[in-house]
């Protein structure tokens, strides 16, 4: 018999061989911590010691690094905690198992441990379970079913079904205003925040140790076998062949992933990863063993997940955001300053709820058809951030500026009215990169049929074409979600953002987001960073210790004990900056996002002492704005406008400092000199005869000031061309807009300028009408 459980054991490790994870494993913390719950205030966690004899401490310990030391707060010495709750707000509740002083059962904290009032002696029991959100706390115990109370504790409730007030309560889980409670042979859901209760009759007679919702699934972990599953709109739930034999303990989402906490009658025991319900499940610790009872996500840089076992304490885990195996994109272009970063040049950005543009067959909710939602978690209006339903990004770049192939793979031209001269690559790995707005001339190709591109070779130029007011790279990324080697299936549920998602305190709704329409079934896909360059935001985890955190010219000097508790900062690039005051414009590669950040991932808006915000401006052409208007302004997002920093600008240095107690947007904001755009001047080479144009005719552009750049574009012309100086021949008969935009060196854009004209080269007047001169222009100033 002994035999035969070896050879169990060795068969299923083999088996694990292939769902392996090749990063991060587990690793040993504390070995007393044996029951935690994250807060504002610090890892919490509180001992529970029976042995008496031993004199154990028996009360709540405080972490603030992330769970590498702890202190005793003395809080609650002596009671032994058995479970523990934060509320979402402030409050921290605890069950414990000793009466002192006549007093027991549930306690509660608002100063993160230190001092507990006693909250109720409604209960004749001690120890328990308890959960509470908010106002909604509950409370279970071995055959004595549920208690509730929805006002904090001051009068208690008990909505659940009469039988099952002798019950044994196993199990309480929260998700949003769903509340799941197992027994020992009966499962009830509230779907109300427990006021009114349902048997879950598919899973009777199981004892589930935690639910999870991920995905368009509901999760069921049996204490006992297995793992259960409910699909989205059906009554059935299935079964997980993956987990025969194991015993599910806890389970956990976190961003994109679910991670399932279990083991087994031989000791095996192991925490697993799933990225989606459609994907396999993978071991976060390769084959080996790794117990944990309870699981813990803490925000943090990185990100961190927490496994409690009753007999081998705290074990930590590294969540990498981004799967960096999925690197392989070179930037497009080239970057003139290697200060400069890509992300300073973007203009538009990908939807992450909605990137539906060009797709007839389904239009986002009214409520958001003028929002966009970046990939650093902020939504925003057009025209102070753009736009709406975009499904790639888009660069400013200079006219004529080299695009090239990103990754090698087979090149295709492709053309639309709206995308005007198109590169698309397959880069055969089951992705595709396009790249619109081009010039017609120098494209890599103009056949549809497939050529192969190298890595670096240059595929087009940056141009006009197409719907563009300026001179811009549109990229857009598709991914080939069927594997079937084409794409024109995976228009718009396989578009993908290459810069991912940043802001993982929350989820990426884009891979979440499911539709059905005429063309049948779809859901968005996850984005993974693509990039081969790391330009992520920068973060850094401080437990209260003064910290310096940069990214490219932007620093942040965070003071000591500046928040309750450990937080992590992030500093990003701020795109396009809109709402600016009256006469005052952002200055280029200033614009910064900067996030305070809770280990249970809530943005911290307010600190308790003033933040240093220091700017590099080395790498700014200055000479159009007046420095001595020049400031650093903070965003305030609850008004809706920018406020203004007391500033500090070293000419000599080019440095500008600010101090800041309120976090969210940054930019440096001055008045320019010059805001005024040149005037373009089409003048003709004839006279109109009769309103006519006739005989071979020619035009050249003017401006009333020298400009860096002229373009014109003739009648139904998709492209807007480069005017070179020389006079343009009039080709095509009939009635037609010329249009010129100029542009000067201060990238102050004209407003398109345009002569409607009648051109016949054949057509014979009527009459001679008198000359006016030996040329005829037509002005729009």
């Amino acid at each position: 018999m002994k035999n035969i459980a070896i050879c169990v054991i060795a068969f299923m490790l083999l088996s694990l061989n292939n769902n392996l994870l090749a990063s991060e494993s587990w690793e040993q913390l504390d070995p007393k911590i044996k029951n935690i719950i994250n807060t504002p205030y610090g890892l919490i966690a509180g001992e529970f010691d029976d042995r008496i004899w031993l004199n154990p401490y028996n009360g709540i310990y405080v972490s603030h690094d992330l769970g590498n030391t702890w202190i005793k707060t003395n809080g609650l010495e002596g009671r032994g905690v058995t479970t523990m709750s934060f509320d979402g707000i402030n409050t921290i509740y605890a069950t414990t198992a000793f009466e002192i002083d006549g007093t027991g059962g549930i306690f509660a904290s608002s100063d993160g441990g230190y001092t507990w009032q006693h909250l109720s002696d409604v209960f004749p029991f001690s120890g328990g379970i308890i959960k509470a959100k908010e106002n909604l706390i509950i409370v279970g115990k071995r055959y004595n079913g549920a208690y509730f109370s929805f006002d904090k504790g001051q009068n208690w409730e008990r909505p659940m079904p009469d039988e099952t007030n002798t019950k044994t309560i196993f199990s309480i889980s929260m998700i949003g205003e769903k509340i799941y409670i197992s027994m020992a042979s009966n499962n009830y859901f509230s779907a109300d925040n427990g006021h009114t209760w349902e048997e879950i009759i598919g899973l009777r007679n199981r004892r589930i140790s935690s639910f999870a919702e991920y995905e368009n699934r509901t999760y069921a972990g049996d204490d006992y076998l297995g793992l259960r599953y409910l699909v989205s709109g059906t009554d059935v739930w299935s079964y997980d062949s993956f987990f025969d034999g194991y015993a599910v303990k806890d389970m956990i989402v976190i961003n994109e992933n679910l991670y399932v906490a279990v083991n087994d009658i031989y000791g095996n025991a192991f925490v697993f990863k799933k990225s989606g319900v459609d994907e396999g499940w993978e071991s976060t610790s390769g084959n080996t063993i790794t117990k944990v009872d309870k699981l813990t996500h803490v925000y943090s840089a990185p990100q961190l997940l927490l496994g409690t076992h009753y007999q081998q304490g705290l074990k930590k885990y590294k969540i990498e955001q981004n799967d960096y195996n999925s690197k392989f994109l070179s930037l497009p272009f080239e970057i003139q300053n290697t200060e400069d970063i890509p992300l300073d040049l973007i203009t538009s950005y990908f939807d992450h709820e909605y990137p539906f543009l060009g797709y007839g067959f389904y239009e986002e909710p009214l409520s958001r058809q003028d929002t966009i939602l970046n990939f650093m978690g902020i939504r925003d209006k057009q025209p102070f951030e753009y736009y709406s339903g975009h499904n790639g990004i888009d660069f400013k770049l200079a006219f004529g500026t080299p695009i090239k192939a990103p990754a090698e793979g087979n090149a295709t031209y492709y053309f639309c009215n709206s995308c005007g001269h198109t590169i698309k690559i397959d880069h055969l790995n089951g992705y595709q990169t396009i790249f619109m707005h081009l010039q017609g001339e120098g494209l890599f190709t103009s056949s549809s049929s497939p050529i192969h591109v190298n890595e670096g070779e240059v595929i087009g130029y940056v141009g006009l074409s197409g719907k563009t007011t300026g001179p811009h790279l549109h990229l857009a990324v598709l991914k080939d979600k069927n594997n079937n080697n084409s794409f024109a299936d995976d228009i718009p549920d396989g578009f993908i953002d290459p810069f991912s998602w940043w802001a993982d305190y929350i989820q990426d709704p884009w891979p979440n987001f499911s539709w059905q329409d005429v063309l049948g079934a779809h859901k968005g896909t996850v984005s993974p960073y693509l990039w081969k360059e790391d330009f992520s935001p920068s973060t850094k985890f401080t437990n209260n210790a003064e910290v310096q955190v940069s990214y490219y010219n932007r620093s942040l000097e965070l003071p000591q004990n500046a928040t309750k508790s450990g937080v992590t900062i992030r500093l990003s690039p701020l795109g396009p900056v809109g709402r600016t005051p009256e006469n005052l414009y952002p200055v280029p590669k200033t614009g910064t996002v900067i996030d305070i950040i809770d280990t249970l991932g809530k943005k911290i808006y307010e600190i308790t002492a003033p933040a240093t915000i220091t700017i590099q401006l080395n790498g700014v052409d200055l000479a159009n704005y007046n420095a001595d208007t020049m400031a650093i302004y903070h965003f305030n997002a609850e008004e809706q406008i920018w406020e203004i920093l007391d500033s500090v600008f070293d000419p000599i240095n080019k440095i500008i400092t600010a101090h800041t107690s309120s976090f969210s947007a940054f930019s440096v904001l001055a008045e320019k000199y010059d805001i005024q755009a040149p005037r373009s001047i089409a003048m003709l080479s004839t006279n109109p005869l009769n309103g006519w144009f006739v005989g071979p005719t020619n035009f050249t552009v003017t401006t009333n000031e020298v400009a860096d750049k002229i373009y014109y574009k003739i009648g139904g012309e998709v492209e807007w061309k480069e005017y070179t100086g020389s006079s343009v021949s009039l080709e095509v008969p009939g009635s037609y807009a010329i249009q010129t935009m100029a542009v000067d060196f201060e990238g102050n854009y004209e407003t398109p300028q345009e002569v409607y004209i009648r051109y016949n080269p054949n057509r014979k007047p009527t009459h001679t009408n008198k000359a006016l001169g030996t040329s005829f222009s037509i002005a729009n100033y």
